[in-house]
């Protein structure tokens, strides 16, 4: 929260340092403005999905050993990577006398992966009486899909004494809908001491899952704009975000298992998770726009931060198969999962182009 009020000082003191004798009310107003616009650009996207899987991972095992599990516990030495991912918004806008402004904006997110690119959690255990220490890949992001439908409601008061600058309350109606794709598994490798099944190495040899998220929220916010010259606007906008719904998280996952005593010995398994809960998402959302005016049309170079953390009411399920030698994210129920709140983070850069229709 402290950069985002930094940034929003640091620029207000600069347009405020400058003398600007620009009047926007002096210009031709129209009562109606409807503006059409579509908008390319590229993010930097962390979603939750990883830092959850590297948090709760740690504390479903050692939950999990507390019950009597002979896995060993596992740690995550390093931090999940964000990936980048193409963006496309498109934007339907109406003004009423320049302050009530009313929009329909569509977010999509796209990304797909290959093993060089994939974002990943990675994990680190140290073995106990029965198993060997390990590193393995836990958790592997192969797609990623997120649409966002947004309908904003704003009203922009002209400050008097500057009468370029226009600032107001605005409130939105969101619905967000994620998938990611993933990858799941670990890999054991049992001890030759160990009384059951010596040198039984076991890791995820393929498949995926799909988890879903579909989450909706009415949540505050402040717009601004900047009117520094006629053909140049700033925009600047804070949204706080609040927003509740379900996810699902289906798949399978195929299991291979070798022995290093006995060559001849491999045989495949397959491991069905399958859990359900109730996410909320809290955050903020920072926006920020130059707008170069030409007549009728607009071009805007854009930039998006969005900071967010999830967490879940409820998060229940179960893993179908044969995982007795499989270190789960998920046993049975998402200790780890409630007991944390896992961060996600979104940074896009867009260009946007516009054409207004006046009446």
């Amino acid at each position: 929260m402290k950069r985002y009020l930094f940034l929003l000082v640091f620029i207000t003191k600069i347009l405020f340092s400058q003398n600007i004798n620009y009047d926007p009310i002096q210009i031709k107003q129209f009562d109606h403005k409807i503006r059409l616009g579509i908008s390319p650009g590229i993010a930097s996207v962390k979603p939750a999905f990883l830092d959850e899987s590297a948090t709760s991972w740690v504390y479903n095992a050692f939950f999990n050993s507390l019950l009597g599990s002979k896995n060993p516990l596992v740690y995550s030495p390093f931090k999940p990577k964000a990936a980048r991912m193409q963006t496309f918004d498109w934007e339907v806008h109406y003004t009423y006398k320049y302050k009530l402004e009313i929009s329909y904006v569509k977010y999509q997110t796209l990304f797909s992966a290959d093993r060089g690119t994939a974002a990943t959690a990675i994990f680190y255990t140290p073995g106990n009486n029965d198993y060997n220490w390990s590193l393995f890949e836990g958790a592997r992001l192969l797609k990623y899909y997120n649409r966002v439908d947004n309908i904003k409601i704003s009203y922009l008061f002209i400050l008097p004494k500057w009468k370029w600058i226009k600032v107001g309350p605005t409130l939105i109606y969101e619905k967000y809908h994620e998938k990611n794709v993933v990858s799941i598994g670990s890999y054991t490798l049992r001890r030759q001491t160990a009384t059951i099944n010596p040198t039984l190495r076991t890791w995820n040899a393929g498949g995926e899952s799909s988890i879903l998220y579909n989450l909706k929220g009415i949540y505050p916010g402040i717009t601004s704009r900047f009117f520094l010259y006629k053909w140049l606007h700033i925009n600047f906008n804070l949204y706080y975000l609040n927003r509740t719904g379900n996810f699902s998280f289906n798949g399978v996952q195929i299991l291979q298992k070798t022995k290093d005593n006995e060559a001849n010995f491999k045989e495949l398994t397959f491991m069905v998770p399958n859990y359900n809960g109730d996410p909320k998402d809290i955050g903020i959302r920072t926006n920020i726009e130059g707008e170069f005016k030409i007549c009728r049309f607009s071009f805007i170079l854009g930039y998006v931060r969005e900071d967010y953390k999830r967490k879940y009411l409820s998060y229940f399920g179960t893993t179908f198969g044969n995982t007795e030698d499989v270190i789960l994210k998920t046993p049975n129920w998402g200790f780890g999962e409630i007991a944390n709140q896992h961060k996600a983070s979104r940074d896009q850069i867009y260009f946007k182009f516009n054409m207004a229709f006046y009446l």
